[in-house]
């Protein structure tokens, strides 16, 4: 699309973005809800390019910036861009929605057992595929992040998390809910306004909610996400680091951001009990939650040694498929009125200093 009178960069981008809200409107095709998804890459001239293959190329450039930032449209900033997808991982079709009957899809929750005290304290909402034939989730996220639905996907997972969360409140349980949120949704200033009122329609206190994002992710851009994370921390909506450990910026994210919990990735919890370098990184973490008084989770939990070596060092909790495999949150309930299993229940004799099973 070429605009021949336009009056510079911010008129540029103020069509850009009307563009991009035409586009994505959702469009009703026999009974079926259809998201559209766009990104529009703009270049000036003479700024960006002499001729129209140059100034493609610059507004192609920032088309992929736009799509891998969820940000709709972006202006060139003379910089080297983002390639497109791979050809491996070229969704099939538009991502759709049936608005009759929306419970179709159940979120699995894998859950996560309190080490001080015993108790179940969170649910962790996942996403699984429907279909064994379907794309692998290891593929599916990334490309969701990668051409701008990051941000779409985190706010379904959300309401259908909040409406499984309200359910297992309606059954006495006392769990919090856990979800992944992308990075893109943290830079949408309207997002937090958006959690809020998914927890009024839901009827649920801010208090039940943790909103988990990876340390790579964070550390990208800690100013922007940090907005929006300071907005629901004061909503009173934690916020767990996940994959804690793996990125450069640990200490700097722990004093720049309202952290509530720390998730040490599962890679060095399953290694622990035989490599002493894993070993002493989930134990250095341990002792980091601790000095910054932020709760530390055990992720990958496979054996009743690794439990019970988290035991000694003081881990507040712990989550694995060892403890409790996903489970649909119909078939969670059930599973939450048993008692925990024999070998990894623990005692806590005196505080800070727990023990396991002999």
């Amino acid at each position: 699309m070429c605009l021949p009178d336009v009056g510079g960069a911010d008129e540029a981008v103020r069509q850009a973005k009307e563009t991009v809200r035409r586009l994505t409107a959702p469009v009703e095709v026999d009974g079926f809800t259809f998201d559209i998804g766009a990104s529009v890459g703009v270049a000036l001239h003479p700024q960006h390019g002499e001729n129209v293959s140059t100034l493609m190329k610059c507004a192609d450039v920032a088309m992929y910036a736009a799509k891998e930032a969820g940000c709709g449209q972006r202006l060139y900033r003379g910089r080297a861009g983002p390639s497109p997808p791979a050809a491996g991982l070229r969704p099939r079709r538009a991502p759709r929605r049936h608005r009759a009957r929306p419970a179709r899809r159940a979120l699995p929750a894998d859950h996560r057992d309190g080490q001080r005290s015993g108790r179940r304290r969170r649910s962790p909402a996942a996403l699984a595929a429907p279909r064994p034939r379907a794309h692998q989730l290891c593929e599916f996220l990334p490309l969701a992040e990668r051409v701008g639905l990051g941000g779409q996907l985190t706010e379904r997972v959300l309401q259908a998390a909040l409406g499984e969360a309200r359910a297992l409140v309606d059954s006495g349980s006392t769990l919090r809910m856990g979800v992944n949120v992308s990075v893109q949704s943290l830079h949408d200033h309207d997002f937090p306004a958006t959690v809020a009122a998914l927890l009024r329609r839901w009827s649920l206190p801010p208090s039940c909610l943790v909103m988990e994002v990876t340390e790579r992710s964070l550390a990208s851009e800690p100013r922007r996400a940090g907005r929006a994370l300071s907005e629901l921390a004061a909503m009173g909506v934690g916020l767990a680091v996940d994959d804690f450990g793996t990125g450069s910026s640990s200490l700097a994210l722990l004093r720049q951001l309202p952290v509530t919990e720390l998730k040490i990735g599962a890679s060095f919890v399953a290694r622990m009990a035989s490599d002493s370098d894993d070993a002493a990184v989930v134990a250095a973490t341990i002792d980091l939650g601790r000095c910054f008084g932020v709760d530390v989770v055990a992720e990958g939990v496979g054996s009743q040694r690794v439990w019970r070596m988290l035991a000694r060092l003081g881990c507040d909790r712990a989550q694995g498929s060892s403890l409790c495999r996903p489970l649909p949150a119909a078939e969670l309930v059930a599973w939450l009125a048993q008692p925990p299993a024999s070998g990894f229940a623990l005692a806590a004799p005196s505080p800070g200093r727990l023990s396991g099973p002999p």
